[in-house]
């Protein structure tokens, strides 16, 4: 049986928009908008909705005065997420685990004009790339970020001894 070639385009039209559907639910199921309310510290912040993001992949020193828990570089870190964060829209990307124990959604955030802030927190030296399984999409983009900050002293390794 031969396929006229026009009913061969035409199939093939079909099969392209069928794939096209169904990265399209894909990304909308891993991505969503989101507007920052509050940023609690150097990597958690609430959304207007009221739920609390967890960024994937880095850990920003604590720096929580009503509990008495500040680390090093802990202050800084928190005023530099505020400065840059708060009131701003971000798409938020998930990874294979979705919550924390805490029950804070985890995520990549990207501001709107496309600056991955896990990356930046890292690469201006307010956080350190952190692997928390099974959740590892960027750990090595992470990694890069902090060797590069280690190298230039920036935020929390700029008393670091060099290696």
């Amino acid at each position: 049986m031969t396929i006229r070639p026009y009913v061969r385009r035409a199939l093939l039209a079909f099969f392209v928009l069928c794939l096209l559907v169904a990265q399209t639910a894909v990304l909308a199921d891993s991505q969503k908008e989101a507007l920052i309310s509050r940023v609690i510290d150097g990597d958690t912040f609430q959304i207007q909705s009221g739920e609390k993001i967890r960024l994937i992949g880095i850990n920003a020193p604590e720096y929580d005065l009503r509990r008495h828990h500040i680390q090093p570089y802990g202050k800084e870190a928190s005023l530099f997420a505020k400065e840059n964060l708060n009131g701003k829209k971000v798409i938020l990307e998930s990874d294979i685990q979705k919550k924390d124990k805490y029950n804070r959604t985890l995520a990549y955030v990207y501001l709107e004009n496309g600056v991955f802030v896990n990356e930046w927190l890292v690469s201006e030296g307010y956080a350190k790339a952190r692997y928390y399984a099974p959740n590892g999409k960027y750990y090595s983009r992470l990694k890069n970020a902090e060797k590069k900050a280690k190298e230039e002293r920036k935020g929390i390794w700029k008393n670091e001894s060099k290696k």
